[in-house]
């Protein structure tokens, strides 16, 4: 009698054991399936209780949008036109986000979900929750010139957004930091460009220096949401013509550029990062032949949160260079200002290449109001000047943002400038 029990035992402790055993395996199975994140894979258990895969290639074959409805179904579908096809989950988040990431009108808690149906037929719902930034505005600025008056000076800022609800974008940008220089810059920017995979961006700047010279230039670009954000390919074409020569020159060059912005808020951020790599590569031609030329522009910054605020570190550079030649003055980079070097006037500096280097410690970590105190430090060609320090805040009211900054040149006090910038939002 006591046998028959021990052998029940066993039994039970092997059924038991086989059960454990098939949960841990199914749960496993399903791990595996929803790792790999096909939808037309599936697992069948044959006579000798064995599973084997069985794979049925099923993509995203349809859209479908959701949220908010500012833009066009249309462009949507071709904006997101990328996701389709995806034969995984995981390839069609990882393209959504690059979307995403590439768009700063699109807003990050924008989410993706998929349906299956008709058995073998996948569609992805997209939520769209947008973020349009159209404003105007500017900056005020004052100083005093050689002999001792103060004087103003400022620029006006104008973007619109999403104009014809296909996500467009046009910015309009007005400087004026002297009487003898005027900068304009126009931009118009489509992120998807009629049914094409790609979209378009154009600029346009003229720069007038009183006496000096004339610089007209023409860039366009095709842009492809990719890894790390917009993908940029284009030309450019430059003519300057110098006033007190009457000699004129033309570069003619290969564009490339990235850029990405992963901040958390588009009027007041204060975590995440961003970046933005631009680089020409072509010929320059003046009166005395042609030479090989090369110039690029680079951005990068983050924001790191510490105790109740946050840290952001910014590196900002810029090189030109044409081979065996001096640069002359409408080929030297211009800087200085509110948006880099504070303390001074808008683009007071130029010089062959620089390195901005910016430290800001943030105290009130908000989206609607933040007190900081910064740190620039500049490292230039032929350029040397100590860091500037300042204090300054920054206040968005859900419809008008200004940033009033107080810096000190060179950590003087004595010759501290005063910032103005202002947006209303449109």
């Amino acid at each position: 009698m006591v046998s028959y029990v021990r052998i029940f035992k066993l039994i039970a402790m092997i059924l038991i054991a086989n059960i454990i055993w098939s949960q841990n395996s199914v749960e496993t199975l399903m791990h595996n399936l929803e790792s790999s994140g096909r939808w037309g894979d599936y697992y069948v258990l044959d006579s000798k209780r064995n599973f084997n895969l069985v794979t049925r290639d099923l993509t995203v074959d349809s859209l479908y949008f959701i949220g908010d409805k500012s833009i066009h179904d249309v462009a949507l579908s071709n904006l997101f036109g990328n996701v389709k096809g995806s034969p995984s989950k995981n390839i069609a988040i990882s393209r959504f986000l690059d979307i995403v990431y590439a768009n700063k009108f699109i807003s990050n808690s924008s989410s993706i979900n998929f349906a299956k149906y008709n058995k073998h037929r996948v569609a992805a719902v997209v939520n769209v929750k947008n973020d349009f930034k159209s404003h105007i505005g500017g900056n005020i600025g004052s100083n005093r010139d050689e002999s001792g008056d103060w004087k103003i000076n400022g620029q006006l800022d104008l973007r619109l957004e999403n104009l014809l609800k296909n996500a467009s974008r046009v910015q309009l940008k007005w400087q004026q930091p002297s009487q003898s220089f005027r900068y304009l810059h126009f931009e118009i920017g489509l992120p998807v460009f009629l049914n094409m995979p790609f979209g378009m961006q154009v600029n346009t700047v003229s720069e007038f220096f009183d006496k000096n010279y004339v610089k007209r230039i023409l860039k366009g670009y095709m842009t492809k949401a990719g890894a790390y954000g917009k993908w940029k390919i284009g030309s450019k074409i430059e003519r300057t013509k110098d006033l007190s020569s009457s000699e004129k020159s033309i570069s003619k060059a290969l564009s490339l550029g990235i850029d990405g912005d992963r901040r958390n808020n588009r009027w007041i951020p204060f975590s995440g990062r961003h970046w933005d790599f631009e680089f020409d590569l072509g010929s320059y031609r003046d009166d005395s032949g042609e030479s090989f030329e090369i110039n690029s522009n680079a951005t990068m910054g983050f924001y790191k949160n510490i105790f109740s605020g946050s840290v952001y570190v910014k590196t900002h550079g810029a090189i030109n260079r044409i081979q065996k030649r001096r640069l002359t003055q409408s080929k030297k980079i211009l800087f200085g200002g509110t948006n880099n070097f504070r303390g001074y006037i808008e683009n007071q500096f130029a010089s062959d290449w620089f390195i901005i280097n910016t430290l800001e410690n943030i105290y009130y970590n908000r989206n609607s109001a933040q007190l900081f105190i910064f740190i620039d430090h500049l490292i230039a060609d032929d350029i040397k000047l100590n860091p500037t320090t300042g204090f300054g805040i920054r206040v968005f009211n859900g419809s008008i943002f200004y940033n009033i900054i107080l810096a000190f040149p060179e950590s003087n006090i004595m010759n501290g400038k005063l910032h103005l910038k202002f947006s209303t939002s449109l």
